[in-house]
């Protein structure tokens, strides 16, 4: 009787181990979404982002915001997509740019398809940065994690959103280090 007495506990005491691992495990450390006060060019810059995802236009010619910004950085190269009718800026476009730089691993931008810009009613404001559609940043998480680049930027002020509406915020992505940029 007392080894039967003996298993149960002995059971009993592996499943309580058991879940505490799983109470102890994290999914996801805090530390992997941070937020800086500089511009997506300043994360390229100081090597603290592989990917950045900019929002492009159908009908905002030049670029403007942080778009424009990386632009001139990497010498046109969204420019260079648009003038070939690679990049069109149709909603749900998802574009990849692998971009140059002499040293470390290739970074690339992630370009989202906006759609027309000026404002489809009189009372819009003629240059309002839009939210994208839910639809529009699950694809983009989605084309994120098929990418799974070290780490990726995203200007929150560029996309119109404000703090917690990120789509980083809601949904983590494993593995791969985020900054939300101004």
């Amino acid at each position: 009787m007392a080894p039967s007495k003996n298993r149960k506990s002995s059971s009993s005491s592996t499943a309580q181990s058991t879940q505490t691992q799983r109470s102890a495990s994290p999914s996801l450390p805090e530390a992997d979404i941070r937020r800086r006060n500089q511009t997506l060019r300043e994360g390229f810059l100081g090597g603290e982002i592989h990917a950045a995802v900019v929002q492009i236009y159908e009908d905002e010619r030049p670029l403007l915001g942080q778009a424009a910004e990386l632009d001139w950085l990497f010498q046109g190269a969204i420019s260079s997509g648009i003038r070939s009718g690679f990049i069109t800026g149709k909603k749900g476009e998802l574009a990849l740019i692998p971009l140059n730089r002499a040293h470390g691993p290739r970074p690339y931008l992630i370009s989202l398809g906006m759609g027309p810009h000026l404002p489809q009613k009189i009372d819009e404001p003629l240059f309002r940065r839009r939210k994208p559609d839910e639809d529009l940043l699950q694809q983009l998480l989605n084309r994120i994690l098929k990418l799974c680049p070290q780490s990726v930027g995203m200007s929150c002020q560029d996309f119109g959103l404000t703090e917690g509406e990120s789509p980083f915020e809601r949904q983590r992505l494993p593995g791969i280090s985020v900054t939300l940029f101004r």
